[in-house]
């Protein structure tokens, strides 16, 4: 059969221009390698999906509720909110290879959380100034994440990641015929805008969190990764 004739799940609706990335390999994509390859990927996964949003969204920026459109939105999300995540794992086993944790003893990875993290972190064999600062900064962008209306900017993103995972699609801004941003913490927001700015923000956040996991003894190479910003100036 002629590829192009096969039919099945996810077929036979309209199609658009967005052409999906086949390499290169995530490790030279990145210049680096093990999880630091893994967590730079996810940092460039949410560009990819921010800028397939921005096309599909058109000249007229209009984000309505389209099959492209969500998935572009989960895209994002999930890869901004896993990079951060991804940053965790790379912590942990710094701490387990500095303390030279055999395999067997070593904690298992469903059980890693941020404040599973921060406990290895600030006891007295691995703490210092360093470290301290990833960790107080850290804990400002997750602030509130338990609470009703999360304070922290990063607590903000994983919480409409968990609402588009468990509910529906994200609450809308409507303006003059056509929809035209998100709704986030009650406030009218470009969609476009705001994820870029959060690409920019997890790339800074995770790069501190791979050098910090360096200093602590993480087995990875990593050499500097030239990532376009969305934000040139980096305000």
């Amino acid at each position: 059969m002629d590829p192009s004739e096969a039919a099945g799940p996810g077929t036979g609706q309209t199609s658009s221009d967005v052409r999906w990335p086949a390499g290169p390999h995530y490790f030279d994509l990145t210049g680096s390698d093990g999880g630091v390859a893994w967590i730079r990927y996810r940092v460039w996964s949410a560009d990819w999906h921010t800028r397939a949003l921005i096309e599909l969204g058109g000249p007229e920026g209009s984000f309505d509720r389209m099959v492209g459109i969500e998935m572009a939105l989960d895209g994002a999300l999930n890869s901004l909110s896993s990079a951060f995540d991804a940053g965790i794992t790379l912590l942990i086993r710094a701490v387990e290879e500095a303390r030279d944790v055999s395999v067997d003893d070593r904690l298992p990875v469903f059980r890693y959380r941020w404040e599973r993290c921060r406990d290895m972190l600030k006891q007295s064999d691995i703490a210092n100034d360093s470290v301290w600062r990833l960790i107080l900064e850290i804990d400002a962008a997750i602030e509130g994440e338990t609470h009703l209306e999360p304070a922290g900017w990063l607590a903000q993103l994983r919480r409409l990641r968990n609402r588009a995972a468990h509910q529906d699609s994200l609450s809308r801004h409507h303006e003059a015929g056509k929809v035209t941003g998100l709704v986030i913490q009650g406030q009218r927001t470009d969609a476009s805008t705001y994820l870029a700015g959060m690409c920019d923000r997890l790339h800074d956040l995770t790069e501190h969190m791979i050098r910090i996991a360096i200093s602590i003894g993480a087995h990875e190479t990593s050499s500097v990764w030239n990532r376009d910003r969305w934000n040139p100036a980096g305000n």
